[in-house]
């Protein structure tokens, strides 16, 4: 048996936003100018910027790039979606 809430997140996925879990999951490609160092540095302010980020902003910017306000709830989740 699961409870309500255990099975909400297996259908909706995660009412947080887990940055590191986002982070293991995503995938950039080289684009635009600047040298690979200066990409790596801004990849890294995304990343910390995400992090300061409330929760519902989080979701604000989830439901941007993935048309829906969460993200599976664990790793196993984003690798079967």
């Amino acid at each position: 048996m699961v409870s309500y809430q255990e099975l909400e997140e297996w259908i909706y996925g995660k009412k947080t936003i887990d940055v590191a879990l986002l982070r293991r999951h995503a995938t950039w490609s080289p684009a635009g100018a600047g040298s690979e160092s200066n990409r790596a540095q801004e990849i890294e302010w995304f990343w910390e910027i995400l992090e300061e980020l409330s929760q519902a902003d989080r979701r604000k910017f989830i439901g941007f790039c993935f048309a829906q306000s969460t993200i599976p709830p664990n790793d196993e989740e984003f690798e079967r979606r």
